[in-house]
Order: C-alpha cells, then sequence, then structure tokens
C-alpha cells in the first residue's frame, strides 16, 4: 500500500466522525450537497478492544 492510498483512507470523512449518506444517484453521479445525509460515525474507542 503506498502513501497515497493511506492518506487517502486516513482523511475519509468516516475517520473524522462524520459518513455522507445518500451521495451518488444510481448512475453514480454525485447528487446535490443539499441531498446528502450526514451520518455521525463513533469514534475509535468504541471499536477497540470489541470481540467479534
Amino acid at each position: 500500500m503506498g502513501i497515497g492510498q493511506v492518506h487517502c483512507i486516513l482523511t475519509r470523512r468516516a475517520y473524522m466522525g462524520e459518513h455522507e449518506f445518500n451521495k451518488r444517484t444510481k448512475t453514480k453521479q454525485l447528487k446535490p450537497v443539499s441531498e446528502t445525509v450526514p451520518v455521525p460515525v463513533p469514534p475509535w474507542q468504541f471499536w477497540v478492544g470489541r470481540e467479534y
């Protein structure tokens, strides 16, 4: 995995605590920002130490 790929992963909004839902149409085109739904993502501490 290269530096660019790691940068893309670590700068995702989900790692900052927010995910954008309903961002694209069925034809993969971006929707207007007014139609996206921000969804909170729990912090890393929530996932650390859990058994699956």
